[in-house]
């Protein structure tokens, strides 16, 4: 129980943190992009801005007067869309074609980006380009080739388009890095909250193993002297005069109340600390169900209830046959318990689920007391009368329940009805 507690709360521990890193990171990686963008955006003005013409020697350039870090392609079109000049950024960083135009570079700074127009695959390459900007059908955009990433603007004749690979890259890499780092960060993490939980828990630990102890062998001591009643009332009962019978029967019923009590704690300390063995198999929940109302049948007719089911055949589950015909007896006995006169039972497929129904007319439950109806030795007001249980049956049921991976809620209306839902997962 304590292992699971510990698991639970490290988990949601880190959960919280993965969270909060999360969204420190998310909004780094957001700046980041936006920055990029930004820088992209700018380039992409100032090239457009660049006067191409006029000549501008070497000497005259300075930082501000060329975009650097992005890669850019600039096309101009004739009216009938047909290429006129090209300038690549690329073509600028070839050192082969700045020795083979070293004058012209010297008169002309931009014209170490001209491209030649009589090469063919260089044409087919930047047509390729304008067709992407044309399937676009924007003035601005972005698109995708051959695993590049370009942001293009296109006005007129002239066409400008930026690599922004790079800065995707960089995006993905700090991506990448983030997951890298976060992962043996987290396992850290719950190594070490592992360590310092364990350390916390302990007396805790130590304090409910105690209490666990004091009850199961309270519960042991008191059977033995409680099943010697039971017998010496036995036998006084068969020799005792007339008038002593009403008193014997009292104390036989109340000592039987109390061993029922004392079964029950010893229960729930098994449940509470997986002690009690399951022998999970195949179960006709459908027959075992049906099996158990036709052995109410007398209780019912002593009540006087007008009860009805309803059972759909052959459904199966797969569980503890002990533990299941006894959480099914839970509900029954509950229903019949606080019954004023109807009493209605279902059992049905409802998708992946067995859905079982119970429901009563009677007194109901007030709201403020659904979710108590759970705990332990707990009474409302309606069960200030003895009713020959102790406020154990439900916390049982729910617990019996939870065991097999379901589900049991309540639904009621004061003075109207009260209606138990559970679900098991069917076969």
């Amino acid at each position: 129980m304590f292992r699971r507690l510990k698991t639970k709360f490290i988990l949601m521990q880190l959960g919280i943190v993965f969270s909060l890193i999360s969204l420190f990171f998310t909004g780094l990686v957001f700046s980041i992009y936006r920055e990029i963008n930004s820088y992209s955006n700018a380039t992409m003005e100032k090239i457009y801005n660049l006067d191409l013409i006029k000549p501008l020697p070497p000497k005259d350039i300075s930082q501000d007067s060329f975009p650097r870090f992005l890669p850019f392609i600039d096309i101009v079109t004739d009216d009938r869309g047909e290429i006129r000049e090209i300038r690549d950024s690329e073509k600028g960083l070839d050192s082969e074609f700045i020795k083979g135009n070293r004058e012209e570079i010297k008169r002309n700074f931009y014209a170490r980006f001209n491209v030649a127009l009589e090469n063919r695959e260089d044409l087919d390459k930047y047509s390729v380009l304008l067709q992407k900007i044309e399937e676009a059908g924007e003035e601005r955009g972005i698109f995708k080739l051959n695993d590049r990433h370009y942001r293009f603007r296109a006005e007129k004749n002239r066409f400008i388009i930026l690599d922004i690979t790079l800065g995707r890259e960089i995006i993905l890499k700090i991506i990448i890095r983030f997951f890298k780092t976060i992962i043996p960060l987290l396992i850290l993490i719950y190594i070490i909250s592992w360590k310092f939980a364990s350390l916390w828990i302990k007396p805790v630990e130590e304090s409910f193993e105690r209490q666990r102890e004091f009850i199961a062998n309270a519960s042991h001591e008191l059977r033995t002297p409680l099943t010697a009643i039971a017998a010496n009332l036995e036998v006084l009962s068969h020799t005792a005069e007339k008038e002593s019978e009403k008193w014997i029967s009292n104390i036989q019923i109340e000592s039987t109340r109390m061993k029922k009590l004392i079964d029950e704690l010893l229960y729930f300390t098994r449940l509470d600390f997986g002690n009690n063995k399951r022998n999970f198999k195949n179960i006709n929940l459908s027959k075992m169900l049906e099996r158990y109302l036709l052995s109410k049948e007398a209780l019912f007719y002593e009540k006087n209830l007008q009860v009805d089911w309803e059972i759909a055949p052959d459904l199966e589950i797969f569980g503890d046959a002990e533990e299941i015909e006894k959480l099914l007896g839970i509900l029954v006995d509950n229903g019949i318990k606080y019954s004023s006169k109807i009493l209605k039972i279902s059992l049905k497929k409802n998708g992946d689920k067995n859905e079982f129904k119970i429901y009563n007319s009677g007194e109901g439950i007030p709201p403020e007391e659904i979710d108590k109806i759970w705990d332990r030795f707990y009474r409302g007001d309606r069960s200030r009368k003895y009713t020959g249980g102790f406020g154990l049956g439900l916390a049982i049921g729910k617990k019996k329940t939870e065991n097999h991976r379901g589900t049991l809620h309540v639904e009621s209306r004061v003075k109207e009805y009260t209606q138990f839902i559970l679900k098991l997962p069917g076969r």
